[in-house]
């Protein structure tokens, strides 16, 4: 499957305005079923951002579009273009849909990139275009201590640094669509052997959550969970820009015989 090039506000251009900072906001859309089918209409209205289609490998099995935003500006164009005033109402999931405990019944949220909070994401960034899979840790603080979560992140981000673990990630706060307190890191990985590699620096470092540490998080953090989520190619739709450094998996070209 051949796309275009996109322009103006999309992942890539993002990027390039932003100094090589991840999008400052994702819309994220969810749709029960784990099918690859495209989310929105976003070739035929030749959308003009860069968007991350998922399937679930753990929790409930659902479909999730990731759309590079860099204003609300950017989302009300793209509503506009799926619901125009005088065309039919696009919808935004199926009478299927499974509640998420988590993440709660909404279908769709807006999520704002905290940097403060994200781990490396230069490098993160990097690994965007050659990402198979993505670990995504949802953590859910308590109610009016929201603030608490850069504490936690900071904790995270040592323990990290510790154990020399190549684990990138980017941090972003759920603005609307989500329970309050929702934020969302996600890591993007070439392989699962990553995660095979974290838990071996782990153990070897021995490294425990000091007292400090643990009294904050349990009294600012009411949940946490960690998710994992395979790279779908026919939900994605990404510019040649940011296809370039793997464009063969991006247009689901067949390797060669050898």
């Amino acid at each position: 499957m051949r796309l275009p090039v996109l322009a103006c506000v999309c992942l890539t251009c993002s990027f390039a305005q932003n100094g090589g900072e991840p999008p400052q906001l994702l819309q994220l859309v969810r749709r029960a079923g784990g099918d690859a089918r495209p989310m929105r209409p976003y070739a035929e209205l030749q959308a003009p951002l860069n968007v991350w289609g998922l399937t679930t490998l753990t929790g409930v099995s659902e479909a999730w579009a990731l759309e590079a935003h860099d204003s609300f500006a950017s989302i009300e164009e793209l509503d506009k273009r799926l619901n125009p005033v005088d065309g039919p109402r696009a919808g935004n999931g199926d009478s299927g849909f499974v509640a998420d405990e988590i993440l709660g019944p909404s279908k769709a949220m807006v999520a704002i990139y905290r940097p403060d909070a994200s781990y490396r994401p230069d490098q993160a960034l990097k690994a965007l275009a050659r990402a198979r899979y993505v670990h995504i840790t949802i953590y859910r603080m308590r109610p009016g201590m929201e603030n608490g979560f850069a504490t936690v992140a900071g904790y995270r981000r040592n323990a990290f640094d510790t154990m020399n673990l190549d684990r990138p990630d980017m941090a972003y706060q759920v603005l609307a669509g989500a329970p309050s307190g929702t934020f969302l890191l996600l890591a993007p990985m070439a392989s699962l052997r990553i995660l095979d590699e974290g838990l071996s620096r782990r153990e070897a470092s021995g490294r425990g959550v000091d007292s400090p540490a643990a009294k904050t998080v349990s009294e600012t953090m009411l949940v946490r969970e960690q998710r994992l989520l395979r790279v779908e190619p026919a939900m994605s739709w990404v510019s040649d820009e940011f296809a370039a450094p793997d464009l063969d998996f991006w247009r689901m070209r067949s390797s060669p015989k050898q």
